[in-house]
């Protein structure tokens, strides 16, 4: 038998941009921090629904609410404060506006609200999934044609195929919350360009 790989990729022009943005706050007390964190949150909220993000194009992601602690004392951790963070996963569907969006984003929220990640992606992806499919069969076909050669045989029926993990696109480098301030004097620079989706298959021939 032979296995072998085979990996194909169809680029295409992103037509939604996926953005996590965290409301965060640090407070001496649980409570203080619920509540810093829900405002951050509401006043993003508005704020994305200024530009029509709303409903299920903003719903809420992870949320958390811990202590911090520190482990310097002898006698133990001791609770500094507490933590709240609000994750919102934004669906922009308009990609030309995303940097306008996030500016405003950024602005409102200042330093309670941090960017996790920016993704272009394709919203539907199935055409470009199947023609990826296509193109990593005939990859993996390739290799297994040429090793067999290489080793004197010739390649019989399929024993197994199996399609691993795949993925479409790549996030954009997060935003860094030291760097809001500047952001929000003006529309966040992105630039999307093409997002690759991408099949990999793992194929298996008998040799004859």
């Amino acid at each position: 038998m032979i296995t072998v790989p085979g990996v194909g990729r169809v680029a295409g022009t992103p037509d939604v941009v996926r953005v996590r943005v965290t409301a965060s706050a640090q407070r001496p007390t649980a409570a203080q921090a619920l509540a810093a964190a829900e405002a951050t949150a509401a006043v993003v909220r508005g704020a994305l629904e200024r530009h029509g993000v709303r409903g299920a194009a903003a719903a809420s992601g992870v949320f958390s609410l811990a202590a911090e602690q520190t482990w310097n004392d002898p006698g133990g951790p001791r609770i500094t404060g507490y933590r709240c963070d609000h994750e919102i996963r934004v669906v922009l569907r308009d990609v030309p506006a995303v940097g306008g969006v996030l500016a405003d984003v950024l602005a409102a929220g200042g330093d309670g609200v941090r960017v996790d990640g920016v993704e272009p992606a394709l919203e539907d992806d199935a055409a470009a999934r199947v023609r990826a499919r296509e193109l990593a069969w005939a990859d993996a076909l390739d290799r297994a044609t040429r090793l067999a050669a290489l080793a004197g045989r010739e390649l019989g029926a399929v024993s197994a195929v199996v399609e691993d993990g795949a993925d479409a696109g790549g996030p954009l480098a997060p935003v860094a919350a030291g760097r809001q301030a500047l952001l929000a004097k003006s529309d966040v620079s992105l630039q999307p360009g093409e997002v690759d989706v991408a099949v990999s298959l793992t194929v298996r021939w008998e040799l004859s």
